[in-house]
């Protein structure tokens, strides 16, 4: 768990401490990306996008992302490869 701002407020605390028998958090080092499984998703869509399609303009960006999230959701073969390397093991523990 990286710590922006939004984690750190007193809801979001609360909400944490209320859940601490179902919950386990990993806070990781700030600037970490590669510890971080959803960062690699990430990359992996930015790797898809078409040149064309990296653009300022959000509309293409966003339906781009959808289609490519709404396919990967049935390849959990690539999905869990994420979480497969020794980096991002802590995950499975």
């Amino acid at each position: 768990m990286n710590a922006p701002s939004a984690r750190r407020s007193r809801k979001v605390r609360d909400w944490q401490a209320e859940q601490s028998d179902r919950l386990e958090l990993h806070f990781l080092p700030a600037r970490s990306p590669e510890l971080n499984p959803d960062e690699l998703g990430n990359t992996d869509l930015q790797r898809s996008l078409p040149i064309h399609i990296r653009a300022p303009c959000p509309g293409p960006v966003a339906a781009e992302t959808h289609r490519f999230f709404h396919h990967r959701q049935h390849q959990p073969r690539i999905v869990r490869g994420h979480f497969g390397g020794a980096h991002v093991h802590y995950t499975l523990e």
